[in-house]
């Protein structure tokens, strides 16, 4: 269900200075969901490098039959995850289920900000396959834009595969439409603010 646009994966990790170390002591407390266990599901701003196995396993898996829309290689993989988490830090949410971390959101309040002060980016979203349809990636998407919600994002946005009609449906469901097309990348966005509780 990837959200972001190809070719940002180039950049340097963060190599752990007091940037990284003041957005891990500002890191949320987990977020307890209902619906799913309390023990099984829980949600936090976490450095995808610590969980870098499982994540990687969880991204290829979600882009099976859509690896169009997605990195391959291990390593290319694994350099956008540092990209994103050098973007936002504290807006990386990973979901764990029962200990295991399944999938990401990352979201950004500052993405665009000199021309829109008030969107959120979303610039990735993945669920691994064997934990779909379980309610993970709503809560997850939730989260995300509560994130964005209590930066003061009033808007939101994200690119999605012009093929990924199931990461579509979902984006509808919350509120996204459709407002335009870059080759194989779907824009969409949605223009009311989302609750910060």
């Amino acid at each position: 269900m990837r959200s972001g646009k190809r070719g940002l994966a180039g950049h340097d990790a963060p190599t752990g200075g007091s940037d990284v170390r003041a957005a891990l002591s500002r890191r949320p407390r987990p977020i307890n969901c209902t619906g799913i266990p309390v023990s099984k599901l829980i949600i936090e701003a976490t450095d995808p490098a610590a969980y870098e196995a499982d994540l990687v396993g969880a991204y290829a898996s979600a882009y099976r039959g859509l690896e169009r829309y997605a990195y391959r290689e291990r390593d290319d993989i694994v350099r956008y995850f540092r990209w994103l988490w050098r973007r936002c830090p504290e807006g990386v949410l990973v979901a764990f289920y029962d200990g295991t971390p399944v999938g990401l959101i990352a979201c950004d309040p500052t993405w665009n900000a000199a021309e829109e002060p008030e969107l959120g980016e979303l610039h990735e979203f993945f669920v691994h396959a064997d934990y779909q349809g379980k309610g993970i990636g709503r809560k997850l998407f939730e989260e995300g834009l509560r994130f964005l919600a209590r930066r003061g994002c009033r808007r939101y946005a994200l690119w999605v595969g012009e093929e990924n009609r199931a990461a579509q449906r979902l984006y509808e469901r919350f509120g996204f439409r459709r407002t335009g097309q870059v080759g194989i990348w779907v824009r969409m966005e949605r223009e009311e603010p989302w609750p910060q509780t």
